[in-house]
């Protein structure tokens, strides 16, 4: 293996690598907190069958479809953790459309990376964030209700608004 070669192998460890693809509705991802569970659910009602996922510390699980597309995640940290904060505001829109994790990515499957949870008073507009990479961020609108945050091609988190 090359120097290049595992230093992208590396790199590619510590990030989870996504395109934006043209919006088909996979991504219309709807939150809701499931109370007995004690856990966020966001996923789009209309796919069931999710053959790959991708984890984050056992915290965050990312179901995926046949093409790597995200349909679905939990994030299975309890409200009462959230970290409430006075200053948090959803974003504005760069871009629609739906994430496909990179191929290098899905075959890693398990990810170790800081997690920050932020919440509204209220906790109905929630910020998840992972690792921060470095460049221009944008913001994907994946649905009415949620819009990941990516930079450099990488997933940089989410920010969530619950249904009324």
């Amino acid at each position: 293996m090359g120097t290049c070669e595992l230093e992208e192998k590396l790199k590619s460890k510590d990030r989870l690598l996504i395109s934006i693809l043209s919006s088909k509705g996979i991504s219309n991802l709807i939150p809701r907190y499931d109370e007995e569970a004690d856990i966020l659910e966001v996923g789009n009602p209309e796919i069931h069958e999710w053959p790959k996922g991708i984890d984050i510390d056992g915290r965050i699980i990312f179901d995926l479809d046949c093409n790597r597309v995200l349909a679905n995640f939990d994030l299975i940290v309890p409200r009462k953790l959230w970290k409430v904060s006075t200053e948090l505001s959803l974003p504005d829109a760069d871009t629609e459309g739906d994430l496909q994790f990179q191929e290098s990515t899905a075959k890693i499957k398990s990810f170790s990376l800081p997690l920050k949870i932020l919440a509204n008073q209220d906790r109905k507009n929630i910020a998840i964030r992972f690792k921060h990479v470095k460049g221009v961020e944008i913001v994907v609108k994946l649905s009415k209700w949620c819009w990941a945050v990516v930079a450099e091609n990488t997933l940089n988190g989410f920010f969530i608004r619950m249904p009324d």
